[in-house]
């Protein structure tokens, strides 16, 4: 999606977050979470855009939401399904049964 030397010379910042997680049940290592902060927000939205692509290699692109935006995607999440359900910009989206689309930014727009 974007050239490595690119990516990486607009990026501010890497840190982990956490202690070293246990391996998982099957035995699989499981990395640490990072947060990643960039210089522009052209990039971050570049990045953001093409996560996409990284289905079913069991890396996770996701926003740092804040405790009130996470509670609402949860609920999101329970009304539309995890697969009907992201986030932009701290905006909740979903995609209803009929096709419907629709945004949240307060629990009452649920």
């Amino acid at each position: 999606f974007l050239p490595k030397y690119t990516l990486l010379h607009n990026i501010l910042l890497i840190c982990c977050v956490g202690k070293q997680l246990e391996p998982a049940a099957d035995g699989r290592i499981r990395h640490r979470p990072i947060i990643v902060r960039f210089i522009s927000y052209r990039y971050r939205r570049l990045v953001y855009d093409a996560k996409k692509k990284l289905k079913s290699t069991g890396v996770t692109i996701r926003e740092d939401l804040t405790s009130r935006h996470l509670e609402l995607y949860r609920r999101a999440v329970a009304l539309y399904g995890v697969r009907n359900t992201w986030t932009r910009d701290g905006r909740v989206l979903w995609v209803d049964g009929t096709g419907g689309r629709g945004s949240a930014t307060r629990l009452s727009d649920l």
